[in-house]
């Protein structure tokens, strides 16, 4: 995509992400993950750049992100733990969005949209780490549980 870029937020890095299981092979994330840093042309620094909690890279943490939502809404499957693979309605929503997958688009599935009542109430009982913005959200990990 370029030399080098800012990294992109989680939403942004939905369509790509869900491309890169559209083969319907079994895939770790970190696997995705590697190759859309090449594909955004992230540089190892940006790769590298901690969370202002220092609990983790954002890079890692947005990629977790855009799984966890694309899991969440059923266009991901996860066989086992951080292994992924594109589902029928996965491969549908890429079809019907050349562009941009986020959650406007997640937002049609009820398994999504259950999800996003949980981690609301996961922010009000106070689960929350601070994201890159120094803004409270749920890890990732406690979001798939």
């Amino acid at each position: 995509m370029s030399a080098s870029m800012a990294i992109p937020d989680y939403q942004t890095l939905m369509r790509p992400l869900l491309a890169a299981y559209e083969d319907g092979q079994e895939r770790p994330v970190a696997q995705a993950r590697d190759q859309l840093a090449v594909e955004f042309g992230l540089t190892e620094d940006e790769r590298s750049e901690m969370l202002p909690s220092g609990k983790g890279r954002k890079w890692n943490n947005r990629v977790g992100w855009a799984a966890t939502y694309l899991y969440r809404a059923g266009l991901l499957e996860r066989p086992r733990r951080s292994v992924y693979r594109i589902t029928d309605r996965g491969r549908l929503v890429l079809q019907q969005n050349p562009q941009r997958v986020d959650n406007d688009v997640l937002g049609a599935f009820e398994e999504f949209r259950e999800f996003s009542v949980q981690r609301d109430a996961g922010r009000r009982r106070g689960r929350l780490d601070l994201d890159d913005r120094g803004r409270r959200h749920l890890s990732p990990a406690r979001a798939r549980r």
